[in-house]
């Protein structure tokens, strides 16, 4: 298996963005999640969000209807559509491009106007204290070591002092690794049983991501696993047990695997979290609840 020291990646932001891209131009429906569950039934991707969504919510701060928020790595909007809808105003980046475009448009499909979004890069946007909450999806696996201080530090500045930012991101169990090189598999329903072989995404610890929030200045309050990460990955490899002894049938009949995913679902807590509770997990996903506490400046 592939794998070299975290610190020895290079120009994985243009290819995880050019990844990005491609899946999104690919995608053959409007609803495209923006998560790696596209070429499974759709309920896995939605229900993994459901679950991500009340969990977020559990996080959060007291509500504040006037709060400004930031989602980072917005992908195609699922997260700022839905963040759109609680806060006052929301602004969200994606450093696709096209993840960026279909983002506006669900947007636009949703009748949502107080949400804008940008393709670039968030380092490059003016202003100081502007955010109340920081949202960051899943981005700093796309980051290289040499980029990531200036990241972090450039979401404190635009925090506001004792403004809430909350991180959704990959973790390794124990050491750092990339990954490149190492094929994805293709999901139950894809076109293509060829495995896609251009993903790349940089997998720190969770002791590393901790402590480059700490450096950065944040003081981490909270911090815990996210098993609905690991629940669509579960729910997935129990639809191809079932497809096997079906002789296929989920794979030619898409409305049968997604009443296959919901019957595993709605067992999960027999079917999926012994399973989940028990394995040493080399990669999970973790959430990350910090402070920015530098004070306001008197001027």
């Amino acid at each position: 298996m592939p794998r070299r020291p975290v610190n020895a990646a290079h120009r994985f932001e243009a290819r995880a963005r050019a990844f990005w891209d491609a899946r999104q131009k690919a995608a053959s429906n409007a609803g495209f999640s923006g998560y790696l569950l596209d070429e499974s039934p759709p309920g896995i991707g939605q229900r993994r969000f459901a679950g991500e969504w009340a969990d977020f919510q559990s996080l959060l701060p007291a509500a504040q209807a006037h709060a400004h928020c930031l989602d980072l790595g917005c992908g195609t909007g699922l997260w700022t559509q839905a963040l759109a809808r609680q806060f006052a105003q929301v602004e969200a980046w994606d450093y696709a491009p096209a993840m960026a475009r279909a983002a506006r448009l669900r947007l636009r499909q949703a009748g949502l106007r107080n949400a804008r979004v940008h393709s670039g890069r968030i380092e490059t946007r003016p202003g100081r204290a502007v955010f109340d909450l920081i949202f960051v999806g899943g981005v700093l696996m796309y980051c290289p070591e040499a980029s990531l201080p200036r990241l972090l530090r450039a979401l404190r500045r635009l925090l506001k002092p004792g403004g809430t930012l909350i991180l959704r991101e990959s973790c390794s169990r124990d050491h750092g690794w990339v990954r490149e090189g190492l094929a994805l598999r293709p999901g139950l329903l894809a076109q293509t049983t060829a495995p896609e072989t251009d993903y790349v995404a940089i997998y720190r610890s969770a002791p590393a991501v901790r402590s480059a929030l700490q450096t950065a200045g944040f003081e981490v309050r909270r911090e815990r696993s996210n098993r609905h990460y690991k629940f669509s990955d579960l729910t997935e490899d129990w639809l191809r047990r079932l497809n096997r002894l079906s002789g296929g049938r989920l794979t030619r009949h898409a409305a049968a695997s997604e009443k296959a995913a919901a019957w595993i679902y709605a067992w999960r807590w027999i079917l999926l979290y012994p399973e989940y509770a028990l394995r040493r997990w080399r990669l999970n996903n973790r959430w990350f609840v910090c402070k920015n506490n530098q004070r306001r400046s008197s001027t």
